[in-house]
């Protein structure tokens, strides 16, 4: 996991199947997925790399290769502009390669092998004094002991710079020095090295702590079979083992901080190689570290194996009265500590955030992010907000402590649903598996019962697996989608897409491959898929950036399928005079799609959150919808009226355009707002949502029930009713509004409003779980968070029947691996 804060902020986070997320940090909503290469190996280490201004001087050849550690050869071009340039992704993994990833192609743009092995860390070089011009330095820790260093460029790629000194073991972490040409590397042989990144060599060496265990262990001897007593035999007769040193990290005053598998942190000062102070705070191995960039107020995080992240900081020695006599005492006996030093190193937080290892830490100490991120074996990110100044506040109600959890369950449905075929498509990595959906209780049955809106039903028939489909593809699978009559299947990786016929009975679902659907040469991989409601269309996003229509009205054997249209508006090939301003023409991929009830409209929308409109009847395009400055996160067209198509923004915000008629003050065309969405729209993050951070991920409508939109998201499920304003009074300003919104939300626990009645005419009148929040007859909307976490919503057909399709996190964390366990007095 690693972030960057310019030109704007990102957060890439890698999964263990391989994926790459990237995230906007601001409102926390998921940009992209980089599919993982089938049979690649684990990543484990991910940068982002700020490249430089290439400059190419005449007498570079002139340079002594070996200059002293001192030196800095001064440099007489401009200053550089990289900081306002794009950053380059770059991953290293256990299969030895070093990768620079394009996040438009969503594939490696330069790789090479690291030439050692298996790479288990990766460092990039700050910028000392005047930039180089051998472009961005970064540097891989080997399964061979040796530090390689490389560098990369954005035109010429990745190639390699310098080796360091052999060592005998393998490197499991490197942290370059923020001021001095020096780069730390942590190995599994309980040392912690330094090496010169201008000669090469090694200038110091630290060992820190080991375990000595209870008894001798012998071994044979590789010579003559004989057993002898262990190497590293301790003075009480048990041998001492290695210590691995997991994580490394400098703060920007010099001193080197260390995390190792005894669950040690130290602080080390890097001019003299000694320990400043070691913090034994952990039960287990410290796996990760992450370090603030304010110099004057330095503090550390650190988590590992035993899932808590604890918080130090330096403070004056009156500060830390605290500790315990006996620590003290064994600060004196080993001469750890300066007894000089006006400052020490203290533990002043500690929190549990995860059910099981925490495997990375980033700290974003720069505003509009400011937040502790912390991710690891259980799936989920954990956002701590204000974390430098709040971490360690306890007295903070459990409520009320900045915590934000993202990322369990992805932010793009998964989940595709055959309305007329009561059928249920889910997409994992390498296959995709089909449901077959059960039997609610009919209403007659539940005459008896006080059943309300939105509570679960009885099932008469449970749901049954009816097939699996096994890819065989070079990625994970991007897309996947059923067709509303359940006859066909698409599955797509990023290279090619692949359709299937299913032929379903009562019990299984026999499935059959299209082989004459077109070749990757014609339709190469899609990011997004979608069928027609008469299931005659299929739409796919290539991975190129250009929508195809691909006539599937016919499916048999013998069936040649035809592209009816290609739309490359997304991919900037063509200029339209509906757009202004030269940051359309960039390339950007294509992230939803939308079709009409009547299959007549077609929306499709990027990651430039540039949104086309095309009419399927003559495959040309009708309308670009104004672009909006927060990124969409879904797209439908309400099935009360074919020509609107509702728009749902990370900023929970819900906008409804008429396609068919322009916007009059807009002179290069457009859609327009309906009356409802310019009196409303506005007002649903304050109204609906109050603080509720989660994206919407869906929009659905049912047919029976005209004039009603429901949104969802991994939470909560939304019916706004648009025949109601969501304020029958004269709105006040947004300031205000925010300030009422945020004390109302605070009434309300579990649902229920700790108020019996509200006096406030701005308040929202609406229902959450049924209960109403305030004392208005007519509801707007109804929240219902009895559901969750939720990977699809949606309504069967015109019945008004719903299907909610959960991942509850039990079922999750009951896959995993058993989590540390501490025995304690008593348990």
């Amino acid at each position: 996991m690693c972030y960057a804060s310019s030109p704007i902020p990102r957060l890439a986070c890698v999964r263990a199947n391989g994926n790459i997320e990237i995230w906007d940090p601001v409102d926390w909503v998921l940009e992209r997925t980089i599919p993982g290469i089938t049979g690649a190996g684990s990543i484990e280490s991910i940068a982002w790399v700020y490249p430089k201004d290439e400059i190419f001087s005449d007498d570079d050849d002139d340079e002594d290769e070996h200059q002293p550690e001192q030196s800095v050869k001064p440099s007489t071009r401009k200053p550089s502009h990289s900081e306002t340039m794009e950053p380059m992704l770059v991953t290293a993994g256990l299969d030895g390669i070093v990768s620079v990833w394009d996040l438009e192609a969503l594939t490696p743009k330069f790789s090479i092998d690291s030439g050692g092995g298996a790479v288990w860390s990766l460092a990039v070089a700050p910028v000392y004094g005047e930039e180089s011009s051998a472009g961005a330095e970064i540097a891989v820790a080997c399964e061979d002991g040796v530090v390689r260093l490389f560098t990369i460029s954005p035109t010429l790629g990745i190639s390699f710079k310098a080796a360091c000194a052999r060592q005998d073991a393998r490197i499991l972490s490197l942290a370059y020095h923020p001021t001095k040409p020096l780069i730390s590397a942590g190995s599994a042989d309980s040392c912690i090295r330094a090496y010169s990144t201008s000669t090469y060599r090694l200038v110091w060496r630290i060992t820190v702590d080991t375990a000595v265990s209870t008894a001798p262990a012998r071994r044979k001897s590789k010579r003559n079979g004989s057993a002898n007593v262990a190497d590293g035999e301790g003075l009480g007769g048990g041998t001492r083992q290695d210590t691995l040193v997991w994580a490394l990290a400098y703060l920007p005053s010099g001193t080197l901080v260390a995390g190792d598998s005894l669950g040690v942190v130290s602080f080390w000062d890097d001019a003299s190689a000694t320990l400043i102070k070691a913090l034994r705070a952990h039960h287990a191995d410290v796996l990760c570290l992450a370090v603030g960039s304010n110099q004057d107020e330095p503090v550390v995080f650190s988590s590992g194996v035993d899932r808590r992240v604890l918080q130090f900081r330096l403070v004056e020695n009156s500060a830390a009265a605290h500790i315990g006599y006996m620590q003290r005492v064994r600060d004196r006996r080993n001469q750890q500590q300066d007894s000089q030093s006006d400052k020490t190193w203290v533990l002043v937080g500690d929190r549990r955030f995860h059910s099981h290892d925490v495997r990375a830490l980033v700290l974003c100490d720069e505003k509009p992010v400011d937040a502790l991120v912390s991710a690891g074996v259980d799936s989920a990110l954990i956002v701590t907000k204000s974390a430098v100044r709040q971490f360690s506040d306890t007295k903070q109600p459990q409520n009320k402590r900045p915590q934000l959890r993202v990322g369990m369950f992805p932010q793009r449905p998964i989940v595709s649903v055959a309305e007329g075929a009561r059928l249920v498509l889910a997409r994992f990595d390498s296959s995709v598996k089909l449901w077959r959906l059960g039997q609610a209780a009919s209403l007659n049955e539940l005459e008896d019962t006080n059943v309300k809106d939105g509570e679960r039903v009885g099932l008469t028939k449970k749901e049954k697996l009816v097939a699996e489909i096994k890819i065989k593809s070079t990625t994970n699978l991007t897309a996947s989608a059923i067709s509303p009559d359940g006859n066909l299947v698409a599955v797509s990786d990023l290279h090619c897409t692949r359709l299937f016929r299913v032929s379903s009975a009562q019990h299984t679902a026999k499935i059959s491959r299209l082989r004459k659907f077109p070749s990757p040469g014609l339709i190469p991989g899609s990011t997004a898929i979608l069928f027609t409601k008469d299931s005659k269309m299929l739409i796919l996003a290539g991975s190129d950036c250009v929508v195809r229509v691909i006539d599937v009205s016919e499916t048999s054997s013998d069936t040649s399928f035809g592209i009816l249209g290609a739309f490359s508006e997304h991919a900037a090939n063509t200029q339209n005079g509906l757009e202004i301003g030269t940051s359309n023409c960039r390339k950007e991929n294509i992230c939803t799609l939308a079709v009409s009830g009547d299959s007549q409209w077609l929306a499709t929308g990027d990651l430039a959150n540039r949104i086309y409109v095309f009419n399927l009847d003559n495959m040309k395009l009708q309308t670009v919808i104004p672009r909006q400055k927060p990124l969409h996160t879904a797209l439908a067209f309400p099935s009360t009226n074919g020509s609107v198509l509702a728009l749902a923004l990370s900023s929970n915000e819900v906008y409804l355009f008429d396609i068919e008629h322009p916007a009059s003050r807009n002179s290069a065309g457009g859609a327009r707002l309906t009356q409802w969405s310019r009196q409303n729209s506005h007002l649903m993050p304050l109204r609906v949502f109050g603080n509720r951070s989660e994206p919407i991920i869906g929009i659905a409508s049912c047919g029976t029930n005209a004039g009603k939109l429901v949104v969802w998201g991994q939470d909560f499920v939304c019916s706004i009713d648009m025949r109601v304003p969501l304020s029958g009074k004269v709105r006040q300003k947004r300031k205000l509004e925010l300030a009422k919104s945020s004390k109302k939300q605070n009434g309300v626990v579990n649902g229920k409003s700790t108020d019996e009645e509200s006096d406030d005419e701005n308040a929202p009148n609406g229902h959450i779980n049924g209960n109403s929040v305030s004392s208005s007859s007519t509801t707007s909307f109804i929240m219902n968070t009895n559901y969750g976490p939720i990977l699809n919503f949606g309504f069967l057909g015109e019945t008004g029947e719903a299907v909610v399709v959960e991942r509850p996190v039990l079922s999750v964390l009951d896959a995993l691996p058993r989590s540390f366990y501490r025995k304690t007095y008593g348990t």
